[in-house]
């Protein structure tokens, strides 16, 4: 649900670990409409968003279209570990 507390931060920070989020919530696990999927995952998109999705079937007939967006807008899907290097 993206809960957590301070207390978790401050243990993740002691480990060296950071504690990431997503940016955008496409909400597939409740919405299960592969159109939704794509506009929450698209609409006014800037790069070093984390964009949060969940393997379903809707998510997977939606992404195609999404990475081909962000591709039309200059943007490119890369991993977590990567946006975090690159400042985002």
């Amino acid at each position: 649900s993206g809960a957590y507390s301070e207390k978790q931060i401050a243990a993740a920070n002691k480990l060296g670990m950071k504690t990431v989020l997503w940016s955008r919530d496409t909400v597939d696990w409740r919405d299960k409409d592969k159109n939704t999927v794509y506009v929450r995952a698209t609409k006014e998109i800037k790069a070093g968003e984390i964009v949060l999705m969940h393997p379903y079937e809707w998510t997977l007939a939606a992404l195609g279209d999404v990475l081909e967006y962000y591709n039309e807008c200059s943007l490119r899907a890369i991993t977590v570990s990567e946006n975090l290097n690159l400042g985002g």
